[in-house]
């Protein structure tokens, strides 16, 4: 980049952190900013917020999502909207008056559920729904902000990557973090920072780092400047104070005065991470972050310790289809990984190969035949030596790796940990792998291993994430020992998200919303019949783009589930599925019909006789299958 460029986009950023700054001030003036924005773009914000007003999971208002779409129907409609007016909107939902809302009938039980005061998390106190937006430009921001989003987040990396390669030169030994005018929490802010720290540290929590903010009018700086300087993480532990900024006016940058700054910065960077001291782990906590913040509905939660909290060893369970392993890896590039900045799944994926690549993460399959010779150590016959000699399994490697980068964090996942004899495969590191009796715990226990008698602890840098599958009630097989060295962490089929992503793929609303509803009638008839463990998960149409990809989901993945769920219960599938019958629509409805076969022809000897059953298929509707599953799931007039 050139310094012009440099330039140039610094004075954008200033000027939006300027006039956030007025709007932070004057709520009113940000209303009318909203007001005058390009109206094709406002309505594509009401259909979003109309959309995520409701949480489809337990038919719930989202409260500040709703103020927003009342806000944009306002305006659309050319109806007066102040702020007193939203005041007036929050109190009346914190009171849940119903007449209030008659204009939106599809949101009034909804507000009925709505939970208004809840308990703080970690204290005994109760908070109220929107007590983090008591200042309308909360609310009005992530309006306004949705247009700029993608650019803010392009600028500042642009500016990261300046700092690093071009200022200081120093691409390969520093990474950097970016917080955008969302801030942390989302809940937006009048300013935008960006850190560097060292490149072996896995988080700036974690570091002595760089700091760059644009921010007007701070007490003690020029009205159009830059900050910078040398900061802590929020896990490092000095009793120096590192809050003075240095700045640089905008409007009289002095290139040579930054950068000289900055290499004196990077100097005492460097100094400082050599002897870096990190405040002690936080053993054991779970890390929930559902628990930390009143409304969750529209905040992106960036819990500041998550990486020290995350439990050692866990363990995602589900039904199928419920996102077990696409979650695994997602939180393993997030333990290594913490301050990866990928937009796109594509971004996830790319980077997971990079650290397995590396062998920072592992994966692994457990079945039947798994041992421990695979796992931890065994005997292999060397031909040259002509004797069996000692060989590391795939954990005792992993481990052998963690301890020569104690920096760096590693996950081993274990996909499928039931399906093999979790006692026998683990051995004796079963007791070492517990959080206490890790490398430097408290009750630390080495193992001395029984071919090559080498002694060995399992150290706090490694993670284990296993996958189970809940339809065999495994867990109630597992072994009580295993079972309490590991946390367990429920996935169920999560409709919300399905809609979500089925929307976001541009599919027409009406089919969406019809197929959600279908969706949860199947999983609720599955609960009454079976259990909430044999549930089908939302992960088996999320590729799905029209009613034929449902028609080829349906009987190539689900209706065989089915049928291995309820084996030979054909009674079962057709309470669960209907009973097929042409001639009530033209479309027909129902999955399961009695065969049409003359048994008597087929036998000499008279028997008893019983129906035969079979699926029935549909074949050529393709294109109005979710017509034909309506008839099936919903009660028509």
């Amino acid at each position: 980049m050139e310094l012009a460029n440099f330039l140039e986009i610094l004075n954008k950023l200033w000027d939006f952190a300027n006039n956030y700054t007025s709007y932070f001030n004057n709520p009113a003036l940000f209303l009318e900013t909203i007001k005058s924005m390009d109206k094709s773009f406002l309505f594509e914000q009401q259909d979003n917020y109309k959309l995520y007003s409701l949480y489809d999971k337990d038919n719930m208002l989202a409260p500040v999502n709703f103020v927003r779409y009342i806000i944009l129907n306002k305006i659309l409609s050319d109806k007066e909207i102040t702020i007193e007016m939203i005041e007036e909107l929050k109190e009346n939902i914190l009171q849940k008056n119903k007449g209030f809302f008659k204009e939106y009938p599809n949101h009034l039980l909804a507000l009925e559920n709505l939970v208004v005061e809840k308990i703080e998390a970690g204290r005994n106190k109760k908070v109220k729904v929107f007590r983090s937006y008591k200042n309308n430009f909360r609310i009005l921001y992530q309006i306004h902000y949705n247009k700029y989003k993608e650019k803010f987040i392009s600028d500042l990396e642009s500016i990261a990557t300046f700092l690093r390669n071009d200022v200081l030169n120093l691409k390969e030994r520093l990474k950097f973090k970016i917080v955008s005018f969302s801030g942390s929490s989302y809940l937006g802010l009048h300013y935008c920072w960006i850190v560097l720290f060292p490149s072996n540290i896995s988080s700036h929590m974690n570091s002595y780092q760089m700091f760059f903010r644009i921010k007007p009018g701070e007490k003690g700086f020029p009205p159009k400047s830059i900050h910078y300087g040398l900061r802590k993480g929020s896990n490092v532990i000095d009793e120096e104070n590192f809050g003075k900024l240095q700045f640089q006016e905008i409007d009289n940058f002095n290139y040579d005065n930054f950068k000289q700054d900055l290499q004196n910065i990077s100097t005492k960077l460097w100094e400082k991470n050599q002897k870096v001291k990190l405040k002690k782990r936080m053993i054991g906590t779970p890390n929930k972050v559902s628990d930390l913040v009143e409304e969750d509905e529209d905040i992106e939660i960036k819990v500041e310790e998550t990486e020290d909290i995350v439990p050692l060893n866990q363990i995602l369970y589900g039904p199928p289809g419920t996102g077990k392993t696409y979650n695994s890896i997602n939180l393993a590039v997030k333990i290594v990984d913490p301050d990866f900045l990928g937009e796109s799944r594509e971004d996830l994926l790319r980077r997971y190969g990079e650290l397995t690549d590396i062998n920072q993460i592992g994966f692994i399959t457990f079945h039947q035949s798994y041992s421990y010779e695979d796992f931890i150590e065994g005997l292999r016959y060397d031909e040259e030596k002509g004797i069996p000699i000692p060989t590391a399994g795939v954990f005792l490697l992993f481990i052998q790796n963690a301890k020569k980068n104690p920096e760096k964090k590693y996950v081993l996942i274990i996909d499928e940990i039931n399906r093999g004899k979790m006692s026998k495969i683990f051995g004796e590191l079963i007791t070492c792998i517990e959080e206490d009796k890790r490398l430097g715990g408290e009750n630390q226990v080495p193992i001395t291993l029984p071919y090559s008698k080498e002694k060995i602890s399992v150290p706090n840098n490694v993670y284990i994430i296993g996958t189970m599958n809940s339809t065999d009630r495994s867990i109630a097989l597992l072994d009580i020992a295993l079972r309490r060295r590991f946390q367990f962490v429920k996935l169920y089929p999560d409709h919300e998200l399905l809609k979500k992503e089925l929307i976001n793929k541009e599919l027409d609303s009406g089919f969406v919303n019809n197929f959600i509803f279908i969706f949860k009638i199947l999983n609720e008839r599955i609960e009454v019949l079976l259990d909430k463990d044999h549930t089908i998960g939302h992960s088996f149409f999320l590729k799905m783009k029209n009613p034929r990809d449902l028609y080829k989901i349906w009987y190539n993945q689900i209706i065989p589930l089915l049928e291995e769920y309820f084996y030979n219960d054909w009674e079962k599938l057709q309470l669960l599925l209907g009973k097929y019958k042409k001639e009530e629509q033209k479309l027909g409805k129902g999955f399961i019909k009695t065969k049409d076969i003359d048994k008597k022809s087929l036998f000499e000897e008279f028997f008893e006789d019983f129906d035969l059953y079979e699926v029935e298929d549909y074949e050529g509707m393709e294109d109005d299958f979710i017509e034909i599953l309506e008839n099936t799931f919903i009660k028509k007039k």
